[in-house]
């Protein structure tokens, strides 16, 4: 007999999706519905009684813990997965704040009183272990926290290998690294791409970390200028952020830089507010939508009976040149 996996198989899509379109749940396509549909048929799929597969004492709420920060980045990824959560017939609570003030065994206790039947996570955390021993399906979103945990993000070895590209075709000579992510350099692979790609030139980067006061907006305009004054024969910084690349514009501009005619800036992120820079930013583009469904979908998997996991999928990248390069 057909299962909902068989079917998962065939149309390409999860079998947590295909259970939700055949018991008539969340928000699909035509299209999908269809070709579910079509495959149930010719897979002589029987669908089990939706008395018997719904349970009216089980939570339908995901949780995602985002950093609580004024980086635009997390309002939008926040807003995609919420988004994703919707078509899967669950919905959203934010547990940022309740994470960062109890501990451990206070937020498994609050994760139970609000129903929560799963988990995505958003942040680098110091003690991601902590995570598993709640006893829910943890799922993280936009960066791997932990190679136990499942994960879905941006290719972003590739965003830095194409960061180099671009800036050495520009004639680039003299660059510099830039990040806020508290992981450090050994495991940022945005990095590691693009110290590999100089390194095949025979070049190299030099880096930056900021403090820990990064949210700082002050405290990173003067890290950045000192970056500058230490380096000052640098013609391309690539930011590893969307935010920080704007920070390092902005920088630029007040210290008297012509952009892009003496440096040049490229950075990373998502699609929805880079036109809003002046000049236009240079970045490398996620796909926030991509990745906010995919995680979604793992994680439906997961709490609708998958087996545990510890896929770590990564979803391409493209390059958006504007006024920076």
């Amino acid at each position: 007999m057909a299962s909902l996996k068989d079917i998962a198989d065939r149309v390409g899509i999860s079998k947590a999706a295909v259970s939700r379109i055949l018991n008539g749940k969340g928000s699909f396509s035509r299209d999908t519905i269809y070709k579910v549909e079509k495959a149930a048929r010719e897979l002589n799929y029987t669908l089990p009684s939706m008395a018997a597969e719904e349970n009216n004492n089980s939570a339908n709420t995901i949780g995602l813990i985002v950093p609580l920060s004024h980086v635009p980045y997390f309002g939008v990824l926040s807003s995609r997965i919420e988004a994703a959560a919707y078509d899967y017939g669950y919905g959203l609570l934010l547990c940022s704040s309740a994470y960062e003030h109890l501990n451990s065994e206070e937020f498994a206790a609050w994760l139970r009183r609000h129903r929560v039947s799963g988990l995505i996570v958003g942040v680098m955390l110091n003690h991601p272990a902590e995570l598993t021993d709640l006893g829910l399906p943890v799922v993280s979103a936009g960066l791997e926290i932990a190679p136990e945990i499942p994960s879905v993000s941006a290719d972003n070895l590739s965003m830095g290998r194409i960061a180099a590209r671009h800036l050495l075709s520009r004639g680039c000579k003299n660059l510099l690294y830039i990040s806020n992510s508290n992981s450090g350099l050994k495991n940022d692979h945005r990095y590691r791409g693009f110290y590999q790609e100089l390194e095949k030139n025979q070049l190299v980067a030099w880096p930056t970390i900021l403090a820990d006061d990064h949210n700082d907006s002050r405290a990173i305009k003067e890290m950045i200028t000192e970056m500058l004054m230490d380096h000052p024969e640098a013609d391309g910084i690539f930011a590893e952020s969307q935010t920080l690349a704007l920070e390092c514009v902005r920088t630029l501009q007040d210290l008297g830089y012509r952009i892009p005619e003496e440096i040049k800036v490229i950075g990373c992120g998502s699609p929805y507010f880079g036109s809003y820079a002046v000049p236009r930013l240079t970045i490398l583009e996620e796909n926030t939508d991509l990745i906010a469904k995919k995680t979604v979908s793992l994680l439906a998997d997961l709490i609708e009976g998958g087996h545990p996991t510890n896929d770590h999928l990564t979803v391409p990248v493209s390059l958006q040149i504007n006024q920076t390069t």
